[in-house]
């Protein structure tokens, strides 16, 4: 970065610095600069999230569409919904 300070400052600057490659927090092993930390958080497959449809499930990202599939709490229609029934 263009930050100018002294040289004995270096290792505090390093905490803060936007342009330092950093690895994701997550355990991806991705290495990037901490400035996109933010932005790749909100893509990274082993992100912990919490399911989507409140069963308190906390999962990684990577497996959100398995457990979409098998979530009790995911709202589905009745199995007769292909020949007339109506009910959610």
């Amino acid at each position: 970065c263009n930050v100018e300070f002294k040289r004995k400052e270096i290792d505090d600057h390093g905490l803060i610095c936007n342009e330092k490659i950093i690895k994701c927090l997550n355990g991806c092993e991705i290495e990037i600069k901490r400035k996109e930390i933010k932005e790749h958080d909100l893509v990274c497959n082993e992100k912990i999230i919490k399911c989507e449809f409140g069963c308190g499930l906390q999962l990684k990202r990577i497996g959100e569409k398995y457990h979409e599939n098998a979530c009790p709490n995911k709202i589905i229609n009745c199995y007769a919904n292909d020949i007339g029934c109506n009910i959610i």
